[in-house]
């Protein structure tokens, strides 16, 4: 169980499903910093980024993550910097976090930050299911999430497919614990 509170979950919901083309709208993380009697005690980062000008807003993007463009408001450098250190001395796990990585790592290098070993040596939950190849219809975080039992009413919001890939995450690695209080 101490693994946990070395790991970092992260998501991210985007401008467009191609990095080339698009930012990070939403970005969130949470990081286990407590365990205690079968309870987590959970920090949580879930920032809305302001998009550059002239960058380009798929439809297909934004159908699947049903974010309102006027709530994408923070700057990116602030937002960016204060993942860091939120994020800072931990692992990286995320669900396809090849997509997620890749996104942070143009949007950074776009306003001059440098992500440094950040993702080295990540967790891809995605890879683990695919390598136990669970009785599902599709490797969906969704799909995964409700053959485990979890509520995917609030999924592609980057802050809820956070949560489900800690809880994905856990049922593979059989922990049997729960969220006790968020802070952040």
């Amino acid at each position: 169980m101490d693994e946990l509170l070395n790991l970092v979950f992260i998501d991210t919901e985007t401008s467009s499903l191609y990095s080339k083309y698009g930012e990070i709208l939403q970005l969130s993380a949470l990081k286990v910093v407590g365990i205690k009697d079968g309870k987590m005690e959970v920090a949580k980062f879930n920032e809305f980024i302001a998009p550059s000008e002239n960058i380009r807003i798929d439809e297909e993007a934004m159908r699947i993550n049903q974010i309102p463009l006027e709530k994408c408001t923070a700057d990116k450098t602030d937002v960016f910097t204060r993942f860091m250190e939120f994020c800072e001395g931990r692992k990286v796990v995320g669900y396809n976090v090849g997509y997620d990585i890749r996104y942070i790592m143009d949007d950074m290098e776009k306003i001059g930050l440098d992500c440094g070993r950040m993702f080295y040596n990540s967790i891809d939950v995605y890879k683990e299911v695919q390598y136990r190849r669970l009785p599902t219809i599709n490797n969906k975080l969704t799909t995964i999430a409700e053959h485990f039992g979890a509520d995917v009413s609030n999924a592609h919001d980057s802050a809820a497919d956070c949560m489900l890939t800690m809880f994905v995450y856990m049922q593979l690695r059989g922990y049997n614990l729960h969220v006790n209080k968020r802070k952040g």
